[in-house]
């Protein structure tokens, strides 16, 4: 799927298997394995435009909308 199909708050891996938070404009990495060989956490990097999270897809949502409890 395309991030930009997600919805704000969705949790979703990308192909490589880094982890991403969407938000309402932009998208976070949560986690990205690729790049983080020591364990550290890698949320503090700075929320890129959706447009841009693209290059990174498909994506897959992890918790499929039904079975979600919001």
């Amino acid at each position: 799927m395309k991030i930009q199909d997600a919805k704000p708050g969705d949790v979703l891996r990308d192909k490589d298997g880094a982890l991403w938070l969407r938000g309402k404009k932009n998208a976070r990495v949560l986690d990205d394995p690729t790049e983080n060989s020591s364990g550290d956490s890698t949320f503090e990097a700075d929320p890129v435009t959706l447009d841009h999270c693209e290059q990174f897809g498909p994506f897959v949502r992890l918790v499929p909308e039904e079975e979600s409890q919001w």
